[in-house]
């Protein structure tokens, strides 16, 4: 498997929606242009079997642990990728936070 998108990866909601749209329209085999960001995924195609793989293959890609039921929690590209991007943008606002005190320690 591929590595993870420097843009899906650093949190990119450009980057994450054009990577989980081509991500379903391979599962649903249909060209990208075809998936519907607002549009539920389970109206579009994409059955239970299919909605694991798209968790499995997202973990992989980003190099993070998500929920089995992330496409019932979030029924579409758009919402799947708002979490996403808060869920990747997290961890480097909790870097930045500690690197800032770091900084201000060793200045103090």
């Amino acid at each position: 498997m591929s590595s993870p998108s420097r843009s899906a990866a650093s949190g990119d909601a450009t980057g994450l929606a054009t990577q989980v749209t081509v991500r379903v329209a391979a599962l649903l085999d249909v060209p990208a242009e075809r998936i519907r960001p607002d549009v539920p995924l389970a109206e579009q195609g994409l059955d239970s079997v299919s909605a694991v793989g798209l968790v499995a293959d997202l973990e992989d890609q980003l190099g993070v642990a998500l929920d089995p039921q992330l496409t019932w929690d979030h029924p579409t590209v758009d919402e799947i990728v708002r979490f996403l991007s808060g869920r990747l943008d997290a961890p480097r606002a909790v870097t930045a936070h500690l690197r800032s005190g770091q900084s201000e320690e060793s200045a103090g």
